[in-house]
């Protein structure tokens, strides 16, 4: 049983560490890319014509994001995991 919290844990760990990297990066690109302060939650028109003009860098921290957390994360688990670690 001890194989399988471990392998739990792994997983779990991944996902943390994936999620927390994908978080910090869009934090940081929202520095840089800001959302205008009268946009209102609930106004998608609104929201697709701030979306369309957003230059081609704010795509990609959101890209550059999400593949460093990807990678981050399953690094982890296969790190964590003692046994079969492609299989986390």
């Amino acid at each position: 049983m001890g194989g399988f919290k471990r392998s739990l844990g792994a997983v779990f760990a991944g996902f943390v560490v994936g999620l927390l990297i994908i978080l910090a990066s869009e934090a940081v690109g929202n520095l840089f890319y800001p959302w205008p302060a009268d946009l209102e939650p609930g106004d998608l028109d609104a929201l697709r014509a701030h979306v369309a003009s957003l230059p081609l860098g704010a795509f990609f921290f959101v890209l550059v994001a999400w593949v460093v957390g990807t990678v981050a994360g399953t690094w982890v688990g296969a790190r964590f995991a003692r046994r079969a670690p492609m299989l986390h």
